[in-house]
């Protein structure tokens, strides 16, 4: 079902405000820190009226903590380059035991263990719609930058159903699956092993918003999903 044009605008709002979080945090998770890295989020200008940052507590402690790395009056971009580069390869390559494994299987078993049901159901959940993440091959299904970068993708296709006066219920549908079976699950654990395991500001200001977010983004959904079905509701007795 569509929804009616007096929704629309309100609901293309808050989808376009979640797939820019999205976008944020799928981009800071998959990519090991380089000056392109730090010039395209400054370039970008990604942290200026960030989403949820006024609703949200943890969310404006995070984007507080990562302007305050970034936007250093004598920060040099080689140093932070260097700095950031050592606390994401620490936090998620190792060669250490990892506190922040960022695999959902790895997370959530005790011997850190990948590959398993898990990885499976998050490529199921892909090949439904057809999503190929970046770096596919290279890492595990169920890395947190994958499963970001997948709900990116969904928020978009909704944008594209909502300008379109298109179908939307199922695609919500799936989204809050997709929260509800895996990221609620891990996503804002994952978030506190960040903030209580890295050296940077910087990446304990990434898991500030991811746990932040998320658990705002649950809400979000299920009230996207209720405007759609009453309104399916309405048209019905119409």
């Amino acid at each position: 079902m569509s929804l009616t044009n007096t929704h629309t605008d309100a609901c293309i709002i808050l989808a376009q405000a979640r797939g820019y979080v999205y976008d944020f945090l799928r981009h800071v998770m998959l990519r090991q820190p380089t000056e392109e890295f730090i010039n395209y989020i400054q370039s970008r200008a990604m942290l200026e009226e960030f989403p949820f940052e006024e609703v949200d507590t943890l969310v404006a402690e995070g984007v507080a903590d990562i302007k305050g790395c970034l936007n250093k009056a004598d920060l040099k971009i080689k140093d932070a380059v260097d700095s950031l580069s050592s606390d994401y390869t620490r936090l998620f390559i190792g060669p250490l035991k990892l506190k922040a494994p960022p695999w959902e299987s790895a997370f959530k078993s005790e011997e850190r263990l990948l590959f398993q049901k898990e990885t499976l159901s998050v490529r199921y959940a892909y090949l439904q719609y057809g999503f190929l993440p970046e770096n596919y091959g290279k890492e595990a299904d169920d890395h947190i930058g994958f499963e970001l970068d997948f709900m990116f993708h969904l928020s978009n296709l909704l944008i594209e159903k909502l300008e379109t006066n298109q179908d939307v219920q199922e695609i919500l549908v799936d989204q809050k699956k997709f929260l509800d079976d895996h990221l609620i699950k891990w996503g804002p654990s994952f978030g506190d092993a960040l903030v209580a395991n890295a050296d940077t500001a910087f990446y304990k200001g990434v898991g500030k918003i991811l746990r932040g977010f998320l658990l705002l983004d649950v809400i979000a959904v299920n009230q996207l999903l209720e405007q759609s079905m009453l309104l399916e509701v309405t048209q019905y007795h119409d």
